[in-house]
């Protein structure tokens, strides 16, 4: 049974697989999971599965069933885990650091929370506790590294419940409240609209006797929160609770009254009013006004907040002493420049306000003065009047112009500035911004930039060419050429059910591109097979990146003869195909037939992508190959002609993984002037390389003899070639205290991660101290091995003290090694045992892709 045809049959709900069937659909449970597969045929599944299998699977349909919302179904894959017996069970609860439990958290669904601890305790052993206070895997958020992960990402306060609940049992409520310093309380105005969540941990506290210490963690971080999020509830509650502990006026104050210029910042008016009238009752307005030298009349000024405005000018009318002209004088400069940068039309409104209350107050003439308001490229004057000018503000631009010193009007009259010309003009040009409302002046310029670039893709063209319209909006952009409607609509709900379990968003984009390029159902049937079960078989999104490809922009091709190249070579083609009209046109030109492999195509692709091929033919093919864009292609001709290096200080040490265990991989060092270096990251799905995010990390690699790069291949049919492919690779750095620091592990796919620890760790025993290099006339060694853990780095049991991370000696750039594991010294060749059994031990070259 072949990849589209469980497809076909799983979008049409037809779940009477045979058994058979169902070892043909164990590689593509996912799709089973997309289509609301009863449980019935998860039980047949779990029936064929290898043992050692079933508690992936089980956990993989339970976090699915977290996210989908299904509790019932839920309930009963869980019990199916019971049932398997107590490792089954432990595989599921454990994997990827107890995900499952925190999924189950973070979807507000107590129930399942609720099972998932009583499995545990089912468990004994000290399993509940350990899974409370795991931090699960996610490591995208910066708290992720502390304990009780789920607590602090709980979607609902029964969620709370439910683990206050089970950390009572274990005896660790305290902990868990107490975990990264009191997190999941100062987030609490963040997580809710409402207080019902903040007052549940306010309960939960006095019960563990902290109440006060989370109130003041992080300064009164909950209170600058819920000032943030427009959370009036959890505000009042707050307020409430500081009157109770006598610390309101510590928490008003906090971090020179914070909360208050947060309320201003997120034009929360209530708030801001709220927070203007606890300051009068605890006698402290004029201090909070004057705070961060009236920072608040500042900030409202820079976010055009008009409330805010008026609510502080009354504010300081009232106070004694001319506490508003203190405030215009004071903050003058600051608002006016606030106002005038990028001025949309609520600043602009800020700037009126502004400038008619220092009329009224008789500091206009003061606030103007050119020593006052001169900014980085001309008088603050000029950009006011240009303003003005803009929005044909006639009497006040003459207030303006009244209020200058004679050298300063000067300046506004001479040379191009827009109030010269105005005047000259004896008119005033149209307003910049039409009569709408404030609150929507940003929203409509956003429209009409988008509809601006929606143009080009205007329906016309499929008119034109397909005579209808285009079958979905988001392919108003692309060609109808080649379009056959039929072939779509069959194809688009197989897409649909594709795109629902690999998680992307774009199945009417996939059933365009197969009804272009494909004359049939069976044809693009065939392609995708190939992709998912020789190809790349490794892949996560086999449908999204077997059709990652475009088309050309306009023109005609042989879209027949390009569909025979990709149905027979698979990705080795498809890079080529956006530029599938130039290099029909080229061959043309060239008198040369059309291309019968990958490499042949690969060639005249790079002729058309890079203008300066010629300059080095080898690297253009490998960064044609790549992708690379051509002006990353220039930018490392470039760098090879200026800083191109022979040399470096890394061990050049090749191990070959037959002696450790991993017989069909080795790692070897890349020559330091072997090109290859610049695009590695488009080899290994990964950001290293020229015109990437970690751009500079493989210029550093390339050009500093402090730097380098490490690759793994596998080897062609059992053997060592130069065609060998790589499947993962690091840029590797000297440190400034000697350590070598492989700055990431980058790798094709995850089933990689196994050649990590092993390689590493026979690495560091045959360089630890036995390589050694010059620097400065003096002889050095390598000191430590350490691995970057960000980037596609695995978990791996290594230590990571924080002191000892390694910085690197020339290079200030991006990196993913902030958090560094020391990698420990171990011979595995003496050891002679077999590593990673789930690595395939024979791949040959077409399975994944290169021929």
């Amino acid at each position: 049974m072949m990849f589209f045809d469980i497809l076909n049959k799983l979008t049409k709900k037809e779940f009477d697989f045979s058994d058979e069937e169902i070892e043909e659909a164990l590689p593509y449970l996912k799709y089973v999971s997309a289509a609301d597969a009863p449980i019935e045929l998860w039980q047949r599944i779990l029936t064929h599965a290898p043992v050692d299998q079933r508690g992936v699977i089980l956990q993989s349909e339970l976090v699915a069933l977290c996210k989908k919302g299904d509790a019932e179904t839920f309930n009963a894959m869980l019990a199916l885990a019971q049932q398997e017996g107590g490792t089954c069970l432990q595989e599921v609860l454990y994997k990827d650091g107890f995900s499952l439990f925190r999924a189950a958290c973070e979807s507000k669904h107590a129930e399942m929370v609720k099972a998932l601890g009583e499995a545990a305790k089912s468990l004994g052993g000290g399993w509940l506790q350990n899974m409370l206070a795991s931090t699960g895997k996610d490591v995208s958020r910066s708290y992720d590294s502390q304990e009780y992960g789920a607590f602090q990402d709980a979607g609902s306060s029964l969620v709370i419940k439910e683990l206050a609940s089970f950390a009572r049992q274990t005896g660790h409520l305290a902990d868990m409240l107490r975990s990264n310093d009191y997190f999941a309380f100062r987030r609490a105005p963040e997580k809710s609209k409402t207080a019902k969540r903040l007052k549940l941990l306010v309960t939960l506290g006095k019960e563990a006797g902290y109440l006060p210490d989370m109130l003041k963690a992080h300064d009164y971080e909950v209170f600058k929160m819920a000032c943030t999020r427009h959370n009036t509830e959890a505000l009042e509650v707050l307020i409430g609770l500081a009157k109770e502990q006598r610390r309101l006026p510590q928490m008003l104050a906090a971090d020179n009254y914070s909360s208050f210029l947060r309320a201003i910042d997120s034009k929360d008016q209530a708030t801001v009013d709220r927070l203007l009238l606890l300051a009068k009752e605890l006698h402290c307005l004029p201090d909070m006004l004057r705070s961060n030298v009236y920072g608040g009349f500042s900030r409202a000024c820079r976010m055009g907040n008009i409330d805010a405005m008026h609510s502080l000018i009354s504010v300081a009318r009232e106070l004694k002493g001319n506490e508003l002209k203190k405030m215009l004088s004071a903050a003058s400069f600051t608002c006016l420049s606030n106002t005038c940068e990028e001025h949309p039309r609520a600043r602009f409104d800020a700037m009126m306000l502004l400038l008619n209350l220092l009329k009224e107050e008789g500091m206009l003439a003061v606030a103007m003065k050119s020593d006052n308001l001169r900014g980085n490229y001309k008088p603050m004057a000029i950009k006011i009047l240009d303003v003005l000018c803009d929005h044909t503000q006639k009497q006040m631009v003459n207030d303006v112009l009244e209020s200058l010193e004679p050298a300063l009007l000067k300046d506004c009259l001479r040379g191009n500035t827009k109030i010269a010309q105005v005047l000259s003009g004896e008119t005033l040009p149209t307003p910049a911004y039409p009569e709408e409302p404030p609150d929507h002046y940003e929203a409509m310029v956003h429209y009409h930039h988008r509809r601006r670039l929606e143009r080009p893709g205007e329906p016309k063209n499929w008119q034109q060419v397909a005579r209808i319209d285009p079958p979905h909006p988001s392919l108003l952009t692309h060609q109808p050429f080649g379009f056959k409607p039929k072939l779509y609509e069959e194809l688009l709900p197989v897409m649909q059910l594709a795109s629902k379990a690999e998680g992307n968003e774009t199945p009417e984009l996939h059933a365009y591109k197969l009804a272009v390029l494909f004359a049939n159902a069976e044809e693009a049937e065939r392609y995708l097979d190939r992709y998912f079960k020789e190809w790349k078989r490794d892949v996560k999104q086999p449908v999204h990146d077997a059709l990652l490809f475009s088309f050309p922009e306009e023109g005609k091709w042989s879209i027949p003869k390009w569909k025979d190249m990709l149905l027979k070579h698979g990705p080795l083609v498809s890079k080529n195909i956006p530029r599938a009209v130039a290099i029909e046109g080229w061959l043309e030109e060239h008198k040369q037939p059309f291309p019968t492999s990958p490499a042949q195509l690969n060639d005249v692709g790079a002729q058309i992508a890079y203008v300066r091929a010629k300059e080095n033919p080898e690297f253009a093919r490998l960064a044609n190959q790549c992708g690379l864009s051509e002006d990353g292609f220039n930018d490392v001709l470039d760098i090879l002609k200026a800083q191109a290096k022979t040399k470096d200080h890394l061990p050049d040490i090749s191990i070959d993984g037959a002696e450790i265990g991993l017989p069909n991989y080795y790692m070897e060092k890349l020559k330091p002037n072997d090109p290859t270096g610049f695009v590695l990251g488009l080899l290994t799905n990964c950001c290293q390389y020229i015109g990437g995010t970690g751009s500079d990390c493989a210029e550093h690699g390339m050009t500093s003899e402090n730097g380098g790069f490490y690759v793994w291949k596998h080897k062609t049919k059992g053997r060592r070639t130069d065609n060998d492919t790589i499947v993962a690779q690091s840029w590797a750095w000297i440190g400034t205290d000697n350590a070598l620091v492989f700055d990431s592990f980058e790798r094709l796919s995850s089933e990689y991660d196994a050649c990590v620890a092993p390689f590493m760790e026979q690495f560091a025993y045959e360089t630890l101290e036995k390589h050694h290099f010059q620097r400065d006339g003096k002889d050095m060694s390598i000191s430590a091995i350490k691995l970057g853990k960000g980037g596609g780095t695995p978990d791996l049991p290594y230590k990571t003290p924080f002191a000892f991370h390694s910085k690197p000696l020339d290079h200030n750039g991006y990196s993913d090694s902030k958090t560094q594991y020391i990698v420990p010294t171990i011979n595995h060749k003496s050891a002679g045992k077999q590593f990673a059994p789930d690595i395939r031990a024979q791949r040959n070259d077409s399975e994944i892709g290169l021929q």
